[in-house]
């Protein structure tokens, strides 16, 4: 599975690997090969909460998923913009994005 739309805060470019994981109920979840899956927090149909790894950072991070199939084309749309400038402001009290990016069937945010 490939990543169609992706950006890493603070990271150097180079091609993304996905690992599936199959957590939940649910269909499977992809991961970038730099996460590693910790805990399954929530589970919705709209998608999944995780508790991650960042192998490259050594630290915890949550990742959101949410099923493509599940939201609209604006949604997914807005969805990737707000990821996009969110990974860009540096404001106290604003939770950053540090990374996000999409596949066929998901949409993933990851934040500290």
């Amino acid at each position: 599975m490939s990543v169609v739309t992706h950006h890493i805060r603070n990271s150097s470019s180079s091609p993304l690997a996905t690992n599936s994981l199959d957590v939940g109920s649910g269909a499977a979840t992809y991961l970038p090969e730099n996460y590693s899956l910790r805990a399954a927090w929530r589970e919705s149909p709209e998608g999944k909460t995780l508790l991650c790894e960042a192998k490259s950072q050594a630290c915890e991070v949550v990742v959101k998923t949410f099923h493509t199939s599940s939201l609209t084309r604006g949604t997914r749309a807005r969805l990737l913009h707000d990821a996009e400038i969110r990974s860009q402001l540096t404001i106290p009290g604003l939770l950053p994005v540090i990374d996000y990016g999409q596949t066929a069937d998901e949409i993933f945010i990851v934040m500290p």
